[in-house]
């Protein structure tokens, strides 16, 4: 009795699961998801998490012609002279990847005092042979403090910003000799290594 029990129970259950969802009771075959960061011909978007929650890869269509997977991770400081670091490096791979057309990436910067997001341009290195382009940002978000860069290839970003260059700067004194009681005016002006004023410093 037992024995029919569970044959009975087999037979039912292999009935069941042959049963599938929908219309006409044909069977339901489950659609896979695309692997976390893979990004095909047909484009995507892939986001990095928890610090770099705000850096984004934007692959427009047919950018790809084959599906890429992506990573997303801190990398190491962008230096070059004349400038300093606003915000952390990034580093978006697989380094050297090459897109059909230009793809967005975004990044977080940090606004330094005394001078505006408006200010800071964005470092793309390459890892491979250390090779700095300077990237002017196609957007600068000054609430959510990211810019945004048009890109060819991946590799590591960093926002920067220009530093006051002492041999370009100007001290300009409104008198030519002062006395007592007697006040002058003295005009300072601090322009950064590209020659460009640096309003505040």
């Amino acid at each position: 009795q037992v024995g029919l029990i569970w044959c009975l129970s087999l037979i039912l259950s292999v009935g069941l699961a042959g049963c599938g969802g929908g219309s006409g009771g044909k069977g339901v075959t489950a659609t896979p998801s695309p692997s976390p960061g893979a990004i095909g011909s047909a484009g995507g978007t892939v986001s990095g998490a928890g610090a770099l929650s705000t850096v984004s890869l934007a692959v427009p269509p047919n950018a790809l012609s084959t599906s890429v997977t992506f990573t997303i991770q801190a990398g190491t400081d962008v230096s070059s002279t004349g400038y300093i670091p606003a915000g952390p490096a990034v580093q978006i791979g697989p380094e050297g990847t090459q897109f059909a057309s230009p793809s967005a990436v975004t990044i977080p910067v940090i606004v330094p005092a005394n001078r505006t997001i408006n200010d800071i341009v964005v470092f793309k290195r390459s890892d491979a042979n250390q090779t700095v382009t300077t990237l002017v940002p196609i957007s600068r978000d000054a609430v959510n403090s990211t810019v945004t860069v048009n890109v060819s290839s991946l590799s590591t970003f960093q926002g920067q910003v220009t530093i006051p260059d002492a041999a370009r700067s100007t001290m300009a004194v409104g008198a030519s000799s002062a006395t007592a009681n007697t006040s002058i005016s003295v005009t300072v002006t601090v322009l950064d290594t590209n020659n460009q004023p640096i309003p505040g410093a």
